[in-house]
């Protein structure tokens, strides 16, 4: 969004729309629009975003990466391998943690963002 902001559709059986619930979004004309909140990821503005089936991840203006839905496997980054993340209001906006890419590595360089 022209904001930074992030709003997300489809399906939502894990969270990975991260509006606090594992309701799907885009079946009718009401859930798009103005009723169609943004994701709840905190204080920072999303620069850059990934979506891919049952788990999204953003790059952040502080440069962290954030991200929610589905956690098989581990692919949230946790490092947990069942929880999931944002089926619940609880599970985002400052609440959900930044990923811990290892000492001297959380940031993520600008060459791997762009902000028109």
């Amino acid at each position: 969004m022209d904001d930074y902001t992030v709003k997300c559709w489809g399906a939502n059986y894990v969270g990975q729309l991260g509006l606090g619930d594992d309701q799907h979004r885009g079946l009718k004309p009401s859930q798009m629009g103005d009723q169609l909140k943004a994701v709840d990821l905190g204080k920072q503005k999303v620069l850059q975003i990934s979506a891919n089936g049952d788990h999204t991840c953003a790059v952040l203006d502080n440069h962290r990466v954030k991200c929610w839905g589905g956690n098989q496997f581990g692919k949230l980054g946790f490092g947990e391998k069942s929880a999931t993340r944002g089926t619940d209001t609880k599970h985002m906006g400052d609440q959900l943690p930044a990923i811990n890419l290892g000492k001297g590595k959380n940031d993520v360089p600008p060459i791997f963002w762009t902000m028109n």
